[in-house]
């Protein structure tokens, strides 16, 4: 059964709260001399104050203890929405490529083919360290969409197509129910190990980057992205069962 945890920034140190996750989740084990993909929203080139991108706070925290763990490689990387800006240079205004220690890389670089299981698509040009890391910590920031109403550990995983086609793909599907369901299906080519959620300061409104921060406080990790987005949903005074993405997740008994 899957397990979800809120930890509150106010009253703990964020590397303690990340250590505290990593103990009740059993992560030593599964990362000593593994490969290990950090997966953060680099959604563009958005300093942590505007509340778009994750908190470099939590990156660093997350890099420290999977080095405390003995991971034999450790990678911070996201396919950001922005391709005619330098992955490194917006992951230097994020604050994520100073946060991640050495271990940032520009995971465009290397790309696989890979098939999907979905009506929408058959093949998919992914990162390669999606396929090649033994374990993957999903990384999402507590925001609404003004598509699919919330994004988070479902949605962060459309990070893991390079390039342009993440446009295409939203220009694909017609419908919102339609979205969500290839959304899933991406989701699906790798399911990560562990999600850790940022939602220090979120967005409401008109989400991912134009809407209003708010100051929440709180980190929610959970071995399962669809109950973490569903509490996640509750938080934000959402009824999960409202909510597209939720529910094809739910029908394909992933959550």
């Amino acid at each position: 059964m899957s397990k979800v945890i809120i930890s509150d920034t106010q009253n703990n140190e964020i590397p303690e709260i990340i250590k505290n996750v990593f103990e009740i989740f059993g992560v030593e084990d599964k990362v000593k001399d593994k490969k290990v993909l950090v997966k953060p929203n680099i959604l563009g080139p958005f300093p942590p104050e505007r509340g778009v991108t994750t908190d470099p706070r939590v990156i660093s925290a997350i890099v420290q203890e999977l080095k405390k763990c003995r991971s034999k490689e450790i990678v911070v990387g996201d396919n950001s929405g922005s391709i005619h800006f330098d992955p490194f240079k917006i992951a230097k205004i994020t604050g994520i490529l100073d946060a991640s220690e050495g271990c940032y890389r520009n995971i465009a670089g290397e790309v696989l083919e890979v098939k999907v299981e979905s009506k929408f698509i058959d093949e998919l040009f992914i990162s390669k360290i999606v396929k090649e890391a033994d374990y993957v910590i999903n990384v999402p920031k507590f925001k609404t969409h003004s598509l699919t109403t919330i994004t988070g550990a479902i949605k962060n995983m459309f990070g893991i197509i390079p390039g342009g086609k993440k446009a295409q793909l939203h220009t694909l599907n017609r419908s919102i129910d339609e979205f969500a369901e290839l959304l899933v299906d991406i989701y699906q080519i790798r399911v990560p190990d562990l999600n850790i959620m940022d939602a220090i300061i979120g967005m409401e409104g008109v989400g991912p980057t134009n809407g209003e921060t708010r100051v929440i406080n709180k980190i929610i990790s959970s071995d399962n992205g669809i109950s973490l987005d569903s509490v996640m949903a509750a938080m934000m005074g959402l009824k999960p069962v409202t909510i597209e993405l939720l529910q094809v997740a739910k029908e394909r008994n992933l959550g």
